[in-house]
């Protein structure tokens, strides 16, 4: 499983996402996932903290040199690191319990 962390800083980023079955575009905080379908999507978003759990490879690419993204394949629990994605204090106390699901899920997998 291939999880990938998104953290954007500004308004109307566009997210190319190269995927190659429907997946999510989940983001924290935020109760409506966005669907993705295979292929190319073009997703415009503003600031926040986004994820992808995806079994196939995937490619995700932003507009701006603001954003961050992160890739892991591994197992570890304390992946994402809060200061790589550069999130401010608040959102790090969330981040870990916003990706253990799918850290966890890998973890079992593998």
């Amino acid at each position: 499983m291939t999880i990938t962390a998104i953290c954007t800083k500004q308004a109307n980023t566009t997210l190319s996402i190269m995927i190659r079955e429907p997946l999510k575009l989940v983001q924290m905080d935020v109760d409506a996932p966005i669907q993705l379908e295979p292929g190319m999507n073009k997703v415009v978003v503003g600031p926040g903290v986004f994820k992808l759990a995806s079994p196939c490879p995937i490619s995700v690419l932003a507009d701006n040199g603001d954003s961050v993204i992160l890739t892991t394949n591994g197992k570890d629990s304390g992946w994402p690191d809060p200061g790589m994605l550069k999130v401010n204090s608040e959102q790090q106390s969330k981040l870990q319990q916003f990706f253990a699901a799918e850290v966890m899920m890998n973890a079992v997998v593998e």
